[in-house]
Order: structure tokens, then C-alpha cells, then sequence
């Protein structure tokens, strides 16, 4: 199936503040929705061009289709409706992951999942396979709105595929496996010298 012309799907990126599996209210306030943070990287010139492509579909179909929000726009203002796509460097500095990327946010209200692939495009079914910190390709649809005022290009979150693991992100929680493969005692040298701790 073809995608519409304010669709793209992303090349890889870092995702971050997955929400994905279940819908989650922002601080328990509002209606839960699912989400994802999603780091582009500068270097991907082809995402970032199918980005544009689709902005300025939205942007056209703001002026032409269902609510025409933008209707009565002037040439100027429409230009400025942009999707909301913040310098990693510039707007996290204290978020190393976002360093050299792009970042943009998409989400879904709670009835309308995001369909969630691993690496061998299959259904993801566990839910600790799904993380922030993973890397994966993104599927979103761009869409015009105007909201009292308040106008933009918004990012909703289509379907992810997820291409392979990465750190964990946000103090996650050590794997098992990995923290009991390990043969050493942390307090052995502690245990050699007498002392108790």
C-alpha cells in the first residue's frame, strides 16, 4: 500500500519516551494516548526531506480539504506552519541521546493503537521488547490544525517497526540476564580485606 502524501515512514531513529504498548496519560492528566519521542538524526537528509514534503501536503490540505483551517490565511502566516521539530542540541542539552538529532513527538488518541513490528516485522506481543532507548523506523501522518487560535502541523503516530536495541533510556531497570551472567562478587576485594561493606 502506497502512502499518502502527508505520510512518511522514518529512516532509523532512537526512540525515546515510549508509550506504545499501553496509553498513558501525561502526569495523570487527560485522556491517556500512546507516544514516542523520536531522535532524527541530522545526517538523515532523506528523512528529513520526506518531512518537509509532508508539511507542505498538510499545509495545502489545511487550506483546501474538510475544516480548511487555514483557509483564510494569509501567504505569510502559512508559511509558518510548521511541525513542531526541535534541535536536540539547542532544546536538550542536558539529554546526550538528543545530541546531533532532531526531534519530533507523535502521538494517537487510546483508540486508535499504533500497530507495533519487531525486526522481523512481526506483531510485538511483550511488552519489555518495547522501550526507550530502541531504534526504529516510524510511520506518521501529518495533519493541520487550529485550535483557538493556536495553529500548527501536528504529527500523529501511524506504526512503528522497531530495527534493533539500543541503551536503555530514563534509569530502565538492568536485565537479569545480564546483571546475573556476571560470575564476579561486586564485594569480593571488600571481603578479601576484612572489612564488612
Amino acid at each position: 500500500m502506497s502512502l499518502q502524501a502527508n505520510e512518511i515512514v522514518t529512516g532509523e531513529c532512537r526512540l525515546s519516551y515510549v508509550t506504545l504498548m499501553e496509553p498513558r496519560a501525561i502526569n495523570n492528566v487527560g485522556t491517556p494516548q500512546y507516544s514516542v519521542k523520536i531522535l532524527i538524526p541530522k545526517t538523515d537528509a532523506a528523512t528529513l526531506a520526506a518531512l518537509a514534503k509532508a508539511r507542505d501536503t498538510a499545509r495545502q490540505n489545511g487550506v483546501t480539504e474538510g475544516k480548511r483551517p487555514f483557509a483564510s490565511f494569509s501567504a505569510a502566516r502559512l508559511a509558518t506552519m510548521n511541525v513542531s521539530l526541535k534541535d536536540g542540541d539547542i532544546h536538550f542539552p542536558d539529554n546526550p541521546e538528543c545530541a546531533g538529532h532532531w526531534v519530533l513527538n507523535a502521538k494517537t488518541p487510546q483508540d486508535k493503537p499504533p500497530g507495533v513490528l519487531n525486526e522481523k516485522r512481526e506483531r510485538v506481543t511483550n511488552p519489555t521488547d518495547v522501550y526507550s532507548g530502541m531504534y526504529g523506523r516510524v510511520h506518521i501522518q501529518l495533519y493541520p490544525y487550529d485550535t483557538a487560535g493556536n495553529a500548527g502541523i501536528g504529527v500523529s503516530l501511524q506504526n512503528v517497526m522497531k530495527t534493533k536495541d539500543g541503551d536503555p533510556l530514563g534509569g530502565a531497570r538492568k536485565r537479569a540476564e545480564d546483571v546475573f551472567g556476571q560470575p564476579d562478587s561486586p564485594f569480593a576485594d571488600a571481603a578479601t580485606a576484612g572489612s564488612p561493606i
